[in-house]
């Protein structure tokens, strides 16, 4: 079988003589940083461009900061080698379906799997490798996937643990130098995008201190779940951290047994019409029941192909009536193996039932689940409705989940929030409740980092409307949510975060550090 990185370059090399081809591939195709850039300049570079050449080229690296890059892999003489390849425009499907066999088999590689091997598929005899030339990636794919399941089950990593020493070796803290981490992924950043009028690099960052908090959403290491009770705004929070584990290189199948594909639709592109393109006046609502005036459309059409060019083949949606482990984790092991997908969510975890076995289905369910990621390597994200005695409490811990000792052993991370009782908790007259939030503030004059305490205001009154949006105040007319962060069987202590929420939009801002939180009811 050819080498990856030649197959690499054949697929490039048609890309460069034909741009529009640069969107049936995605990033994830490529494994080598250099064939990886230059993928990454094709896609820039197709925006503005339909043909290639030297000065273009060079121009726009130039403008947009990548020249030394550029010139750190040969320049444009990469390129020109590219286009002075022998490929076949007409050949370009089957160069991309060898690579994904490449890909397939970097997947079986990482499970230990000996493709070499002779395993026995539907009666049948079958050594994967002498039958990888005469087949297609789909085929590839759907055999390796039966041979695992058959032949194997889920134990195929038993046969091949290995013992290991409990000292860093040099490559590992080389990675922790360079801040890569293996088992985890950030989540900080939910969205980058250029904006649409100056053409400058945005970015929405929703989740910076949470982030650093939990370090990011790992893998290998139990499921982390997010509780909060019904209407409090799950459903959003969990898209925004599953967008920021897309954004840092993540794909993800999100599973839903009580949301349609529709519901996520509307809430993604009210999103992004918003915060991207700046569509105000446009709603989920609005989307929802087509009542978009002519200019609205405009802007949805513009947020539609944002997304589609951004999410397909990273974000799978599938709707389920009941979460069923044999069947979910079979499909994730595919998309694993077969496309690179490594986070899983189930959105929601509802096990309240206390008059049957729900319960106790549920925690088998997290048990089954935690199990499969830690064996590949695949981070567990899970939604989960807390007791309707959540309302009236200032704190939260797991004992407002059912069943919470069971799911607290389970869990890497427990991240529990519920909404803010602003006339009570945002009052610094009540000193029983109030939250004071605070961040943390670098003193010029000493350099130490010391508590800024945020101002309370309230924009709809007139001589405090001009605080609205500073971003050191605390707008009592806003919508917030508390998070606590609950202790787990990592042992880390709890903290307590205040966030501004848009129910609109979707959009959700970091305010600050809750530096008191009651332990009792509270009543509003």
């Amino acid at each position: 079988m050819e080498d990856r990185i030649l197959n690499e370059s054949l697929v490039l090399s048609c890309i460069y003589k034909d741009l529009t081809l640069v969107n049936e591939v995605t990033e994830d195709y490529f494994d080598n940083n250099k064939t990886i850039f230059f993928y990454n300049l094709a896609k820039e570079i197709s925006k503005t461009m339909k043909d290639v050449d030297r000065l273009s080229v060079m121009t726009w690296c130039s403008s947009n900061g990548l020249l030394d890059m550029f010139n750190k892999f040969n320049g444009y003489e990469s390129i020109d080698n590219l286009m002075k390849m022998d490929t076949s425009l007409e050949n370009f499907g089957g160069y991309v379906d060898t690579l994904r066999k490449h890909i397939i088999i970097s997947q079986a590689e990482k499970l230990n799997f000996d493709l070499n091997k002779s395993y026995k598929v539907d009666e049948a005899e079958i050594v994967p490798m002498e039958i990888l030339p005469y087949i297609s990636s789909v085929q590839f794919g759907g055999i390796i996937q039966s041979i695992i399941l058959q032949n194997i089950g889920m134990n195929v990593l038993e046969e091949n643990e290995q013992l290991e020493s409990l000292h860093y070796t040099e490559e590992e803290i080389a990675k922790k130098e360079s801040g890569e981490l293996d088992d985890t992924t950030p989540f900080d950043i939910t969205m980058t995008y250029k904006d649409f009028e100056n053409g400058e690099d945005r970015y929405i960052q929703s989740f910076k201190m949470l982030n650093n908090e939990l370090n990011g959403i790992c893998r290998k290491n139990g499921v982390a779940f997010i509780g909060a009770s019904s209407g409090s705004g799950k459903t959003t929070v969990t898209l925004q951290i599953t967008l920021g584990l897309i954004e840092a290189g993540e794909k993800i199948l999100f599973i839903s047994n009580e949301q349609t594909s529709k519901y996520f639709k509307d809430l993604l592109s009210a999103f992004v019409c918003i915060n991207v393109f700046r569509g105000f006046t446009i709603s989920r609502k609005k989307i929802s029941k087509w009542t978009l005036s002519d200019e609205e459309k405009q802007i949805f059409f513009k947020a539609n192909e944002f997304i589609k060019e951004r999410y397909e083949g990273r974000l799978t949606f599938w709707g389920m009536n009941e979460f069923d482990f044999n069947k979910i984790s079979n499909r994730m092991l595919k998309l694993n193996m077969t496309e690179g997908y490594r986070y899983l969510v189930l959105d929601t975890f509802k096990p309240t039932n206390l008059e049957s076995n729900v319960t106790n289905e549920y925690v088998q369910l997290s048990r089954d689940l935690d199990k499969f990621g830690r064996k590949h390597d695949i981070g567990i994200m899970c939604p989960i409705q807390l007791l309707s005695s959540t309302d009236k409490l200032s704190y939260l811990t797991a004992s407002q989940i059912t069943n919470g000792k069971q799911i607290k052993e389970i869990a890497s991370k427990i991240i529990l929030f519920r909404k803010c009782r602003n006339g009570i908790e945002l009052n610094p007259e009540n000193k029983a409740f109030f939250l004071k939030p605070y961040v943390w503030s670098k003193n010029p004059i000493n350099g130490r980092y010391e508590k800024k305490y945020l101002r309370i205001i309230n924009s709809t009154k007139p001589a405090e409307k001009k605080f609205e949006f500073d971003k050191d105040c605390i707008d009592i007319s806003k919508r917030f949510l508390v998070f606590i962060i609950d202790k787990n069987r990592s042992g880390e202590d709890s903290i307590v975060y205040l966030y501004q929420l848009d129910g609109n939009s979707g959009r959700l801002w970091e305010k600050g550090i809750c530096e008191n939180i009651s332990y009792g009811t509270l009543m509003q």
